[in-house]
Parts: structure tokens; sequence; C-alpha cells
């Protein structure tokens, strides 16, 4: 029995320092409970073996900022300093998106530096290609300029009427009226004993036809007072030959016909620096229905040939 002036035996049990109950025995239970022992003065606090709430989504004070270890989202109010840049700047970081499954707006004409599939063949759009990669002769102008090694090796291709271009065949020309430069060569080319072939251009088979011209230019130094010989054929056909002591500059303007695959017409007008003026004609019989060459050849080391240029005539 206590003793009068004592305080009563006994378990003091407090939530939060506020007094609850005082029970002389205690099972401890659950979360655990504090309990102090009256007259004495010793208080323990006894963790208990579970219980309480275990749900994480039923604790009060979730928006509390008790992590500090993270950085909150700029919709939880997170400063401009606390939100972390996402850049993207390396292919770790990136990811993979596939541009055909992923991507809006596929058909939009956002690549304004490129032209579009749909302007192919268009006035100012590009040319397209045929099964033979070459261009179409609907979308070839009347007016092209261009040599046969641009109808040979780049492509080109004309159906016979088409303007005026060749097909790389046959080299079949069209009927537009109109010269196309067929060869120039302006580099030098000295003559000698034998003679010496100058600047030569190999006409293709079937070329000509049976109406078609070359127009032929040349140029051509002749210096020293030895007896120089200046000739021009067409395949085994001498077609002009002159022969000169006189140290001169020559010009030759030579216009060929043919008039059948395996007949030509030919006129030339020789000019020197004298302004001596030389007309000339004459005929051969060379078959063109194969390749032939034209050329110039030189007798001696004192003539030298400075230009060569040949145009088609249809």
């Amino acid at each position: 029995m206590p003793r009068v002036g004592m305080p009563v035996p006994g378990i003091d049990f407090y939530d939060e320092g506020v007094l609850l109950a005082r029970q002389e025995k205690a099972d401890f239970k659950g979360a655990g409970v504090t309990g102090a022992v009256a007259g004495v003065g010793i208080e323990e606090t006894i963790p208990g073996g579970g219980g309480g709430v275990t749900d994480h989504g039923a604790l009060t004070g979730l928006a509390d900022d008790d992590h500090t270890q993270y950085l909150k989202e700029e919709a939880s109010g997170g400063l401009p300093s606390e939100i972390p840049d996402h850049l993207h700047t390396g292919v770790a970081e990136a990811g993979t998106l596939d541009h055909g499954a992923a991507l809006t707006g596929l058909t939009d004409d956002d690549h304004t530096q490129y032209q579009k599939e749909s302007e192919k063949g268009a006035a100012s759009g590009y040319a397209s290609l045929g099964a033979d990669t070459k261009v179409p002769a609907a979308e070839l102008g009347n007016n092209r300029s261009a040599t046969v090694a641009d109808e040979t090796t780049e492509g080109i291709a004309a159906a016979a009427g088409a303007g005026g271009e060749y097909s790389d065949g046959a080299h079949t020309h069209g009927t537009g009226a109109w010269r196309r430069r067929l060869y120039l060569d302006m580099t030098t080319h000295q003559g000698g004993a034998g003679p010496l072939d100058l600047a030569s251009y190999t006409i293709p088979a079937n070329l000509l036809g049976t109406s078609k011209g070359l127009h032929i230019r040349a140029a051509l130094v002749r210096a020293g007072s030895d007896s120089k010989t200046v000739q021009l054929l067409l395949g085994a056909t001498v077609l002009i030959s002159f022969t000169g002591t006189t140290a001169l500059d020559n010009v030759l303007d030579i216009y060929l016909f043919n008039t059948a695959t395996n007949a030509q017409r030919i006129s030339s007008i020789r000019m020197q620096a004298d302004s001596f003026y030389l007309a000339d004609y004459t005929t051969s019989a060379e078959d063109t229905t194969a390749a032939l060459v034209l050329k110039f050849t030189g007798d001696s080391a004192n003539i030298t040939q400075v230009m060569f240029a040949v145009e088609l005539i249809p």
C-alpha cells in the first residue's frame, strides 16, 4: 500500500509531452510507447515491433520539402536554379525517335533549301531522269549548247526532230536550225618532217547523215623562210593544201557539207596577215557512216597551229 505523500507507483504514458494515463504495467506492441516510473524519475522510450501507419500515401505532410537531397519540379514551386536543364546535347541524352512513326507534319514543306519532288520536270523545277538515266527530250530546251562529249558522257539524249539534240547511239540530230560546237582545241601543235599531224578531230559515224555539214575555223603561224606546206585532210582525202616560204599568219574558214553519206562539197577561204584572200572549192567521197578523222598536217617545224574549232550545221 502506498505511503502518504508518495506518488502512486505505475507508468506514465505521454503523447508528445502530454500525459495520457498512468498504468501499473503496459504491453509494448505496435509503434512503441514512452513510460516514466512514478516517484523514481526514470523515463524510458521503448520502440514497438510495428503497427501504426505503413502506407506512404496515408501519411500527413507529403507536400513538405522533407527530402532536401532532391530538386523540386517547377510545378511544385521549384526555383529556376533548382530545375535541371534538359539540353539533350549528346547522343546518350537524346534517345531514339522513329522519323516516320514519331513525327507529325512529314508532308509539310519544311526544308525550303530543297526542291519538291512534285516540281520535277516543271519549268522552274529540276529535270527528271528516264530509265536510261538520261534527261527526257520533253524536258530539254531547243537552244541548249553542248559538245559531243556532253552527249556521250553526260547522258543527254533525244529522239530525232526533238529540237536538235543527239541520241548517244547513232548521234541522230533533230531539225532545229542552229549550230553547235563539236570541238575546240586552243593548244599549240608544231609540224615537222613527215609531215606531222597538227590539230585533229574525229567525226562520229553517221553524224553528217545525208545533208548535214561542218563549219571549220583554224589559225596557223608560219615562221622562217623555208618552204612550208599545210594540208587539211578528211579521212584519206586532201581537202586543202598550200605551200609558201613567207613567214605569215593564216586563218582558214571552211564549210563542208554531205550531199550523200559518201559525198561531200567543201568551200574554203584562206586569209593571210598580208590581207591575201584565197577562195577554193572541192569535193570528196569519204564514207561518213564510219568515223572519220579531220586533221591538219605541217611538214616543217616552222608551222604551228594555234586554233582548231568545229561546229555542226544541221
